[in-house]
């Protein structure tokens, strides 16, 4: 029998991605497979991380496909290389992400020539998706011609569904290396005082830790919004507002005119390492995005012990958080709501270490790459039986 050979096709090679390939690339070799990814291209304007791709335990190529950047947060690849690369390879299987030009490539790949794969997905229902017929007819024949397809979670499962009932998705929940978060919270923890003073902060101080792009569908400024109300009743916290964006010029003026300049700290973009010490002197994490297929800082937050207040409009709440237990699930549009749910944690420091432990054996018992890693082979051993 010949080796059998998968290719995993995806945009760019991103940081929380690695040790995924890594260990599907390790489970799939013990098997005699051949493992390999296509990167599409090296980056994205929005995507300010460096990523050492010394890391990698897995075969990959760059394909470098021709690229727009059409905003900020959306970038058009043209894959007019792909099928080239894929017909040199002849894979018995592919894992192509989301439904995107290269989806479409890898479909008629194997339409012609008789290679299974797969739709890796996050999508989740929303208003962008609801509006455009074509693209959604675009996605059903995707689906439909399909060998199986792979949810991020149960939001993406039924965004599925609801596309072809002849097809019941695998999960392969949305994560990364969370055993590092949950690994240098433990160890940074120590250090906290350090670390603030480092920081220029008081160690008693109870931090809101925001991460995230600073777009208009993160709704950072609804978080300011919350941030007033809280400012009128405590003092004794401060917001950390990390990462960059189109938005942050209008965010920071918001805060200099709503007199918060005591309350708000933006911190720009920082790497794996520094995310960690931030997490580290972190009490609250909050997200309150208006819309994400997913959204991974969440896994991040909960694996280094923070309880999170999360909107009920990004796909990793639905899987994540249980209200009450190691968080709260709030709608960012009721600031108030916002507003005294973080109140309550401000106020009960057992409540919040309670929900940080919770919020860690959450991550560690259901969220962690092997976990992950098994829904990907189920979809691949599937497929290769209907070979």
């Amino acid at each position: 029998m010949s080796m059998k050979k998968i290719i995993f096709v995806t945009n760019i090679p991103t940081y929380h991605k690695i040790p995924l390939y890594n260990e599907l690339a390790d489970l799939l070799r013990k098997s005699g497979t051949v493992f390999k990814v296509f990167f599409l291209i090296s980056g994205e304007k929005r995507r300010k991380w460096h990523i050492d791709l010394s890391d990698a335990k897995f075969e990959y190529v760059m394909v470098n496909e021709p690229k727009i950047n059409l905003t900020y947060e959306w970038t058009f690849i043209f894959p007019i290389k792909l099928m080239y690369y894929l017909f040199r390879e002849y894979p018995n299987f592919i894992i192509t992400t989301g439904y995107s030009m290269a989806s479409i490539v890898v479909m008629i790949f194997s339409m012609i020539f008789g290679s299974r794969y797969s739709v890796y997905s996050g999508e989740i229902f929303s208003r962008d998706t609801a509006k455009s017929w074509f693209r959604k007819c675009i996605r059903k024949l995707i689906v439909q011609f399909a060998d199986s397809v792979i949810a991020y979670g149960t939001k993406a499962q039924n965004y599925v569904r609801a596309l072809s009932t002849q097809k019941e998705p695998y999960i392969a929940y949305n994560t990364s290396d969370m055993r590092f978060y949950t690994q240098q919270s433990s160890i940074l923890r120590r250090t906290r005082t350090n670390i603030s003073h480092e920081f220029g902060l008081s160690a008693a101080n109870i931090n809101l830790i925001f991460i995230g792009r600073l777009v208009k569908r993160k709704a950072v400024d609804l978080l300011i919004e919350s941030v007033v109300k809280l400012n009128s009743r405590k003092k004794d916290f401060l917001l950390h507002i990390i990462g960059d964006g189109t938005e942050k010029s209008y965010l920071q003026s918001l805060v200099a005119k709503l007199l918060l300049k005591g309350n708000v700290i933006f911190w720009g973009h920082k790497n794996k390492d520094e995310l960690a010490k931030h997490l580290a002197i972190g009490d609250i994490f909050v997200f309150p995005s208006l819309y994400d297929i997913w959204g991974l800082v969440l896994n991040e937050a909960m694996a280094a012990g923070l309880p999170v207040i999360a909107s009920k409009y990004a796909g990793a709440t639905y899987d994540l958080v249980q209200d009450g237990v190691n968080g709260f699930v709030v709608d960012p549009h009721n600031t108030d709501e916002m507003a005294e749910k973080i109140r309550v944690l401000l106020d009960n420091p057992g409540l919040r270490k309670k929900m940080g432990e919770n919020a860690k054996q959450t991550i560690l018992d259901r969220f962690t790459v092997e976990k992950t890693a098994e829904g990907f082979l189920e979809a691949i051993e599937h497929g290769l039986r209907s070979e």
